[in-house]
């Protein structure tokens, strides 16, 4: 209490304690009258002598002073408690709302993680969920819309529309701007810190274009590392020159086939062709020219086999063909168009043929048609050689 608050406080008892003593007065004045006929009440109450009645009067006006002092110290504790335990409500009610802000942040970002966790997730769906999470974190998830749009694509709540009472915030992808999130009431509420928003509801936002541009980033660089490691093992398992099977994407194709053709029972045939006169073509016209030659090979086998059929270049100047849920019949017509554009194509090749043995599978297969393309070529003749 200030000493100015205090001089005015004693004014004020002393005030009260003349009226009171006043009222004394005058009420013993009455009695005095009235009812001792002259003789003062005082003295008649208390059995003092004469001679008492100033000093008796006197202690009185005292005793009422320090009643009014004492009375005013009791009401200024009772009011000074009842302020502070109203102060302590209004902090606790406001730690309450606060602690609840902060739990529905909580289970905003939970629900974003639980999201986006899975690697699997696109950032489509990501977003399309927290369109839906955004609402229940706001002070009226009742009358909460959000849109969320991200590189012209809009992700909204059923019943979102731009209205008056909004906020937004800018997603910052890669330091361009990539889309924004807005959050709008459908009807007027009483103004906080930004209109009816409240200044933790700001933060919020803002922390959610932030979060989500650290996972559309994540995302995006899971996606193009995949990419990337997609592309390099295509090109682990593909042929530079001609762009069919090298070695090592014939032998998984040998082997995935072969579990096929074990689980399912069907028949598969198996074609290695060597070029023959490569080398002279090298050493006398250039590797260019030779590796022309390799591509119009391959072509032509391309051009020929069935889709489901696969094709690899598994040495320089060596072929193989694996034809799928083939016959014999089937794959003497496949060799039978590949030899007629070889030779349109005016190209010599060695080949050799045959067919999966179910007792021995797909390895014991190549390796006969590979034994039979060298029976040909040691030969310096065509001919079918099948064995079955």
């Amino acid at each position: 209490m200030s000493n100015e608050n205090k001089i005015l406080f004693t004014h004020w008892c002393l005030l009260v304690g003349v009226v009171l003593a006043l009222i004394y007065w005058f009420i013993e004045s009455i009695l005095d009258a009235a009812v001792f006929h002259g003789r003062d009440f005082s003295l008649e109450l208390l059995y003092l002598g004469d001679g008492s009645e100033l000093w008796l009067r006197a202690f009185v006006a005292g005793m009422f002073v320090f009643f009014g002092i004492a009375l005013d110290f009791v009401l200024k504790h009772l009011r000074d408690s009842q302020q502070e335990q109203n102060r302590l409500i209004e902090q606790m009610k406001k730690h309450t709302h606060d602690l609840q802000e902060r739990i529905k942040e909580l289970k905003f970002f939970y629900g974003i993680d639980e999201i986006s966790k899975n690697e699997e997730t696109t950032i489509e769906e990501i977003l399309e969920g927290t369109t839906l999470l955004i609402p229940t974190s706001w002070q009226y998830p009742e009358i909460t819309e959000v849109r969320i749009t991200y590189k012209g694509t809009k992700y909204a709540t059923k019943n979102f529309k731009k209205t008056r009472w909004r906020q937004s915030a800018e997603i910052i992808v890669d330091r361009r701007p990539a889309g924004a999130i807005e959050v709008c009431y459908t009807r007027e509420m009483a103004d906080e810190y930004e209109g009816p928003f409240l200044k933790e509801e700001r933060n919020l936002i803002d922390s959610i274009a932030m979060r989500l541009a650290r996972i559309i980033q994540r995302k995006q660089a899971v996606l193009a590392l995949r990419e990337s490691e997609a592309r390099f093992e295509q090109l682990s398992k593909t042929d530079g020159l001609t762009g069919l099977l090298n070695r090592r994407g014939w032998n998984e194709c040998l082997a995935d086939e072969e579990h096929r053709a074990q689980r399912h029972g069907h028949s598969c045939c198996v074609i290695i062709a060597d070029l023959d006169g490569l080398k002279e073509v090298n050493d006398r016209q250039g590797h260019a020219i030779g590796d022309e030659l390799i591509r119009r090979s391959a072509a032509c086998i391309q051009g020929e086999v069935r889709t489901i059929d696969k094709v690899a270049r598994i040495g320089g100047d060596e072929f193989a063909i694996l034809a799928i849920e083939c016959g014999e019949h089937a794959a003497n017509t496949i060799m039978d168009r590949i030899e007629a554009a070889w030779s349109v194509a005016g190209i010599r090749v060695s080949w050799g043929m045959a067919m999966r043995d179910p007792n021995s599978g797909l390895q014991q297969a190549m390796a006969e048609a590979d034994r039979l393309m060298y029976e040909m070529k040691g030969n310096h003749r065509k001919r079918r050689s099948i064995s079955v």
